[in-house]
């Protein structure tokens, strides 16, 4: 899950590891200048554990980037495009890796990947991943189940470079993931209970292939995706088969080289989602929620994006459109802005802006489900479209290792999918019925804004000290979009010693305050009227993390990562406690 990274990661395993990523699917954000020459990474150890996500490859020159701020790394994986090899770059003698990790009671974290060729011009390899989480906690309701989640994911992956035509990649992967589905409700009475709570399994499949040739000064990419995704069973008392999702896209692109400064370029994509027979949630006469099933049906979209880049001394430009049409179950024609802009007056300040409109995100169950492994097992999810967003930021330095930042963003988005509880309050044989539906999401109108500052140091190569804040609003129809727990903000700190070069030391402290789940009440009979909205307390993230590693040589590192060292209790997600404290300690070895 994006948002608790740390505390959650080896709570509920990982959720899949990228099919669209290499064996070696370990990376950071860079800044890379068209001087700069590529060199290869070796394998190494997994800190954290990566998700699996069906999407294109695009695999690009280093020319130049638009984008001209520092950033430092963040503790999350993702996966720079592959750049095109060069003959004279000394590739690495260790083609494969082993991870092995173990907290108890049962915490365990296992990853190995080989290249079975390995030359200048082509590379075939295979990875596997497991990461299993079980214990027992109470929840809210004083009820102690035993919580599982088991994640095994493997893969294959193909590059070839024809000399002087082009790269071709390839990939595949298959997931299945095993986990204990809680289902909460009252009895009519007023007591609250757990009730047929089922073991789910969802199996996730994915393909893609893709093209990169380059002639002089232009550029062409192509590509076509596929995955697959399965849940064996539905919500628990819906007569509906298990709920399974399709999704496919292919794109083709072109950029021209107009001169070592600018170049101007055009991609266009269609991407489609379909699902089976689903749920659709209605209201009875007796003005209670029910799920109703309904046909399946698709969502897809068209995207044109042409654009120019250009770069100067002290400045880089991007300057697109985004056309996007919307086709199957929801339709309609986007136009909007697609712009950014740099300014760097100098090596000690950047400033940057940007702002976009108009696309459309297909939200499948893969997306959803690398959001919160808890989601509803049998309701669609509508595209979201960006009516317009706004992002900025400066950084000032560095100044003898110091540096600051400063961040914000607003923006506006239809059916953003908004995590939230369903109550119905009508009396029932005088009673108070109420039905609280682990797993909804609600697709609605809403504003995404959210604003931060940072403090970095760095001393020499022996200590790397990071304090942010970040903050947003908390509205039934506001916030941070991109944090599912509707936090208000997020204070951390970390610093990172390297007494000697082998090893290394990070000691990080956060807070995550303010963390809720919408709540919407039904006080009328009329459907999506009525509603009352309110928030329901998800409890503070306040977690201290500790992490060592020592490399005993180059191919040997031992490791430990200890999370929540303060033992503090929270809800992961409506319902289901965080597991305390918890970590990895193992070792890693690159052959």
């Amino acid at each position: 899950m994006n948002i608790l990274r740390q505390a959650a990661a080896y709570t509920l395993g990982a959720c899949f590891v990228a099919v669209a990523n290499a064996q070696e699917p370990l990376s950071k954000e860079i800044t890379v200048d068209k001087e700069i020459i590529p060199q290869e990474r070796e394998a190494s150890r997994l800190f954290l554990q990566p998700q699996l996500m069906l999407q294109s490859i695009k695999t690009k020159k280093l020319n130049w980037t638009d984008r001209a701020v520092m950033a430092p790394v963040t503790p999350g994986i993702t996966v720079l495009p592959p750049s095109q090899y060069a003959s004279t770059i000394e590739r690495s003698t260790q083609r494969g890796y082993i991870d092995v990790g173990y907290f108890p009671t049962f915490q365990l974290g296992a990853s190995a990947g080989y290249r079975f060729v390995d030359t200048a011009t082509s590379r075939i390899g295979a990875w596997m991943q497991y990461n299993g989480s079980q214990y027992d906690r109470n929840n809210l309701y004083g009820i102690k189940p035993t919580y599982k989640d088991h994640t095994l994911t493997v893969g294959a992956d193909l590059h070839h470079e024809f000399e002087g035509i082009g790269i071709i990649s390839a990939n595949l992967g298959y997931g299945l993931n095993s986990l204990w589905y809680p289902v909460f409700g009252y009895d009519g009475l007023g007591d609250i209970g757990i009730d047929n709570a089922f073991t789910q399994t969802a199996n996730r499949f994915g393909i893609g292939v893709n093209w990169d040739s380059t002639f002089g000064s232009l550029d062409i990419t192509a590509g076509v995706n596929y995955g697959f995704f399965g849940f064996s069973k539905p919500y628990t008392g819906w007569d509906i088969k298990a709920l399974q999702n399709n999704s496919f896209s292919i794109n083709a692109g072109a950029s021209y080289r107009l001169s070592d400064k600018s170049s101007i370029g055009a991609d266009i994509k269609y991407s489609s989602t379909s699902f089976s027979e689903h749920i659709g949630m209605t209201l009875t006469d007796r003005y209670e929620f029910k799920g109703v099933p309904m046909a399946s049906n698709s969502y897809g979209v068209v995207d044109l994006h042409p654009y120019f880049l250009s770069r100067g001394e002290h400045y880089a430009a991007r300057l697109g459109v985004e056309l996007s049409a919307q086709t199957g179950a929801t339709s309609g024609v986007n136009i909007g802005p697609d712009v950014r802009l740099d300014w760097m007056p100098s090596q000690q300040f950047s400033l940057y802006a940007q702002v976009q409109a108009g696309y459309v995100t297909l939200n499948n169950l893969g997306s959803m489900m690398d959001r919160n492994h808890y989601i509803n097992p049998s309701i669609d999810y509508l595209p979201t479209r960006m009516k317009g967003q706004l992002e900025f930021g400066f950084v000032i330095g560095p100044f003898s290792g110091a540096s600051f930042e400063a961040w914000g963003g607003i923006g506006s988005y239809d059916n953003a999918n908004i995590p939230i509880l369903y109550e119905n309050g009508y009396p029932v044989n005088t009673a108070d019925f109420y039905l609280h539906t682990l797993g909804m999401y609600a697709p609605m109108e809403f504003k995404s804004i959210n604003y931060g500052v940072a403090f970095n140091y760095n001393y020499r190569d022996i200590m790397r000290l990071r304090v942010s804040y970040e903050g947003a609003p908390q509205e039934h129809d506001s916030g941070y979009l991109a944090w599912q727990d509707r936090a208000k903000s997020d204070l951390s700190a970390s610093v990172t010693v390297t007494p000697i070069k082998p090893l290394d030391f990070t000691l990080g402290y956060r807070i995550r305050s303010d963390r809720a789940v919408m709540t919407v009440r039904t006080e009328s009979a009329e459907i999506f009227k009525g509603y009352v909205y309110s928030m329901t307390d998800l409890g503070n993230v306040n977690s201290l993390d500790f992490s060592a590693s020592y490399r005993l040589n180059d191919k040997l590192t031992i490791w430990a990562n200890a999370e929540n060292l303060l033992g503090k209790k929270w809800q992961l997600t409506y319902g289901v406690p965080n597991i305390g404290i918890t970590g990895l300690v193992g070792i890693g070895y690159k052959f």
